[in-house]
């Protein structure tokens, strides 16, 4: 059901009318774009314990904007000062725009983002030189060197890995 309020008004002593702050719409569901009102006007979601306003009406389409307690639909979140804390529930990404990032970490100039075996991201930073290791289940990641006590050791890069190959005799 479409909903259109009239504009309040109501009596002043210096005019005769003065503008009121509409009624909020107590409801059953949320809004849709086919539900007009006064622009400013709220609209309760009782059965979701959520809230909307009312933002604009263009070609005859409302729309209304959530206002907290229940879900939303945003085109950015920032937060400052302070952190963002998910008690319950995913975080689910989407994927962008080809060859661009879907998550960027600021502040980190160089390393990587690893995951645990529960999906909690963590990111590390190696020196220059180093690469990862990690063991045959990948639950023991660490930063680690290259080195040769000896004779040289050439490092070639492979589709699955690297070959390390003596050019010591005798090694």
């Amino acid at each position: 059901m479409s909903v259109n309020q009239k504009k309040n008004v109501s009596y002043g002593l210096s005019q005769p009318l003065v503008g009121a702050t509409p009624e909020p719409i107590i409801s059953k569901r949320a809004p849709k774009v086919s539900d007009h009102a006064e622009i400013g006007t709220v609209w309760i979601d009782q059965p979701n314990n959520d809230g909307y306003i009312l933002t604009s009406v263009i070609a005859n389409v409302a729309t209304w904007i959530g206002i907290g307690g229940g879900s939303g639909t945003f085109n950015a979140v920032t937060v400052n000062p302070g952190d963002l804390t998910m008690t319950a529930g995913d975080i689910n990404v989407t994927a962008g725009t080809l060859n661009t990032p879907d998550i960027t970490l600021t502040g980190y100039t160089e390393g990587i983002v690893t995951t645990d075996g529960t999906g909690a991201m963590g990111s590390s930073l190696g020196t220059s030189g180093q690469f990862l290791l990690t063991d045959i289940a990948g639950t023991d990641i660490a930063w680690s060197d290259l080195t040769s006590t000896g004779g040289s050791v050439t490092i070639t890069q492979t589709a699955a890995g690297l070959n390390l190959e003596s050019n010591a005799a005798g090694t």
